[in-house]
């Protein structure tokens, strides 16, 4: 992966006019100056640990052709920087996560040649025990940039995923060891690009999420669960069950309609986990 340094302009924002182009030394084609002001859509507060410190910026042609790209890991939630291109019309991808945040710009074998494919996705270190540690907050735009242009782009990145909240009313055993989340249609992979169009494809992936049970939970009522989804497209269904110390599954429940996700926003549901009469709905 080929990656350019980001140029950052710290305290100020230049106006630099598109119209004053530069010539390539090497091949004597013209090119300009854009500048971009990125920022966060933050709607509500992240649940999990960490902050949101790692950006991508990758560009292609109008026809899809990888140009180049730049990555930072210091991103504060603000960043203004700017970028030299030739005259033409491009697509700009700007993505900003989590520490891990893997950006892959080339198809996946098979797939041929896909135009504006990139997927996102962290480390999965749990994977070979069947259990995904799934996505985190994570936000993205694409953008079309004509040059020359506007000197300036303002991007206001928003939230790729939405967020699960799910709440166990009743209380968690005292020997509970884990609880797992099946999330069906879904995956540990964001696609942005030609593959974020074939939703069905999603269908065949199911994403499970396994978390310990804090000891501060434990004969708790009321416990609750939170992790992003990727899928915001097609109606997902749940199941939820626990395990104790032991092994023995100690819950079982799924929910009892297919829901819908909205992207950027918090989806809770609630339900019984433990009890004869286990159920699991919208909240």
């Amino acid at each position: 992966m080929r990656y350019l340094r980001f140029i950052v302009i710290i305290g100020i924002s230049l106006s630099i006019s598109c119209s004053k182009p530069h010539s390539n030394s090497k091949t004597g084609e013209q090119s300009y100056i854009v500048n971009y002001h990125v920022t966060l859509n933050q709607e509500f507060v992240d649940p999990e640990p960490g902050k949101v410190n790692t950006i991508y910026y990758n560009v292609f042609t109008a026809d899809g052709k990888y140009v180049h790209g730049a990555m930072r890991e210091d991103f504060n939630g603000e960043l203004t920087f700017a970028d030299t291109l030739a005259s033409g019309t491009y697509n700009v991808l700007i993505t900003a996560g989590k520490t891990g945040l893997l950006c892959q710009h080339n198809a996946p074998a098979g797939f041929g040649e896909i135009l504006f494919y990139e997927n996102y996705s962290y480390p999965q270190s749990d994977r070979d025990k069947g259990i995904n540690r799934g996505f985190h907050d994570t936000y993205a735009q694409k953008l079309t940039v004509q040059i020359p242009s506007v000197s300036t782009r303002q991007v206001v990145l928003n939230r790729a995923p939405a967020l699960l909240s799910i709440n166990i009313e009743d209380a968690i055993p005292a020997d509970a060891d884990s609880i797992f989340v099946n999330v069906d249609k879904d995956n540990y992979i964001y696609e942005s690009g030609y593959l974020s169009s074939d939703t069905a494809a999603w269908d065949q992936y199911t994403l499970k999420i396994g978390k310990p049970v804090p000891d501060s939970l434990r004969l708790k009522t009321n416990g609750k669960l939170q992790f992003y989804v990727i899928n915001t497209t097609r109606p997902i269904n749940v199941h939820m069950w626990s395990k104790n110390k032991s092994g023995k599954v100690t819950g079982d429940v799924s929910l009892n309609n297919p829901v819908s996700l909205q992207q950027g926003k918090i989806t809770s549901l609630t339900g019984k986990l433990f009890s004869s009469d286990n159920t699991l709905h919208l909240k």
